[in-house]
């Protein structure tokens, strides 16, 4: 989100990680079961691997 190389599109997919992550993080580790939860945290993760990979984080990211 702080990257100099962000742009409007790496700063909505973080912020939408980060909020879909903040909903159902709880809720997918005390219900495993809960495939729901369990996908909206696959799907953040995405999210935030295109924001890292497209505001060019790279290996310091990666060594952090």
């Amino acid at each position: 989100y702080v990257s100099i190389a962000a742009t409007p599109i790496t700063d909505a997919c973080a912020l939408k990680a980060v909020t879909m992550i903040a909903e159902n993080l709880t809720i997918a580790v005390e219900d495993g079961a809960n495939a729901q939860a369990r996908e909206a945290m696959a799907y953040a993760q995405f999210l935030a691997g295109m924001a890292f990979n497209n505001a060019s984080l790279g290996y310091v990211h990666a060594m952090a």
